[in-house]
């Protein structure tokens, strides 16, 4: 085992997972085949890493998996820019950022990863199941991110602090809501 795998527990790194499976659960019907199937191996092959204390892939295989996604973004939406093309570009480097998750540094970046993947949904739909899966999502990243900052706590309590800071934010939200 990688000594600084040591430092990110397995449970809670599948909270993490399950956060960013909701998150990009939505897409699931307007990503292409292949982007689907890239996000589920990837996600996948880091549940088997943390679950089975694995040495996580060299970093020029990372670098390969990212320009070859680029380029087959640009192939499919003929340009990286744009809404869909966005998101897809997005959801193909988080899960490459999976594959390099280390250290808390890492843990930040892709919460804030999971953060904006779940505000994109809203490009396609602003409905109310839609709003409510968007609130548990953000509710269990929040929950992890609590999680991992305070690592003596069961995600139970956890999600009842991050369930508390919600609903603390939640006058400033609607405020900047009808303001904005």
């Amino acid at each position: 085992m990688n000594p600084q795998d040591a430092r990110l527990p397995a449970g809670k790194l599948l909270a993490l997972f399950a956060g960013l499976a909701l998150a990009a659960s939505p897409h699931v019907e307007r990503l292409p085949m292949w982007v689907n199937g890239w996000l589920a191996l990837f996600l996948a092959l880091r549940v088997w890493i943390a679950v089975s204390a694995r040495a996580l892939p060299h970093r020029a295989w990372l670098i390969v998996l990212a320009i070859g996604g680029a380029i087959g973004v640009f192939l499919t939406f003929r340009t990286i820019f744009g809404r869909d093309a966005g998101v897809t570009l997005l959801v193909l480097l988080m899960s490459l950022k999976l594959l390099e998750l280390k250290v808390m540094r890492d843990i930040f970046v892709v919460v804030y990863l999971a953060y904006f993947l779940a505000l994109t949904n809203f490009f396609y739909s602003q409905t109310m199941p839609t709003a409510l899966l968007m609130f548990v999502t953000v509710l269990l990243i929040s929950a992890s991110l609590v999680s991992f900052n305070d690592t003596t706590r069961r995600l139970r309590d956890c999600l009842r602090t991050a369930g508390v800071l919600l609903l603390q934010a939640s006058p400033v939200m609607l405020l900047l809501f009808f303001l904005f």
